[in-house]
């Protein structure tokens, strides 16, 4: 998934974003939903941080990319 500010914190909202969106009306609250991924993402490994090219086949273009093992 694509975020603007690629902080830890701004990981953490987009991915709880997609969860909340996704999930069934009887599972977990929002709220358990928060706590899972701040859990999960407290023991996250950086696996990379840095620019990628872009596939789009376009002069001087690349992605900033940020790979965590959750």
């Amino acid at each position: 998934f694509y975020v603007d500010n690629y902080t830890k914190a701004g990981i953490e909202a987009k991915l709880e974003e997609i969860i909340v969106a996704s999930k069934p009306k009887e599972a977990h609250s929002e709220e358990e939903i928060r706590a899972l991924v701040k859990a999960a993402l407290q023991d996250a490994l950086l696996i990379k941080q840095g620019f990628t090219p872009d596939a789009r086949n376009t002069d001087n273009a690349w992605a900033e990319t940020i790979a965590l093992q959750i």
